[in-house]
């Protein structure tokens, strides 16, 4: 299937399995069993409104299926799987955020809603990701 992605900008990323990140955590076991993947070129897509991994990185991940979602595409509608949430880090900030699995010739895609987490936002210049402007490029949430 073929997927239209817009988006101009890439970033490096590092993607975690959650799971395995929380069990080391309670020390359950090492950092070395963390399952994890280092992205040098995800795309920031912000006409997407997830965060998208191909079928290889959710293998290599060892996420587990949740469920299916229909989900609308440039070329109209299709159905893909999401899979359990990963930590996902960009420029020293993290997000826990699930995935929806795409085909492997879509490149990793980091939509609306981990930049939203994230707090970040497409520089003015549309070259690169930046601290959103309106909290002074500090990660904040907002609960307004």
């Amino acid at each position: 299937m073929q997927i239209a992605v817009r988006g101009t900008v890439q970033i490096p990323c590092r993607v975690e399995n959650l799971g395995d990140f929380l069990n080391m955590r309670r020390g359950f076991f090492g950092p070395e069993m963390v399952h994890g993947v280092d992205i040098p070129d995800a795309l920031v897509a912000p006409g997407t409104s997830c965060f998208a991994l191909p079928a290889r990185h959710i293998a290599q991940l060892k996420l587990q299926r949740r469920e299916t979602r229909k989900t609308r595409t440039g070329t109209g509608y299709a159905f893909f799987g999401v899979y359990e949430p990963v930590r996902l880090l960009v420029l020293d900030r993290e997000c826990s955020v699930d995935v929806l699995k795409v085909p492997d010739e879509c490149p990793v895609l980091i939509g609306e809603l981990p930049l939203r987490l994230l707090d970040l936002t497409i520089s003015p210049d549309g070259r690169t990701l930046i601290g959103n402007p309106a909290h002074d490029g500090h990660m904040m949430a907002e609960l307004a």
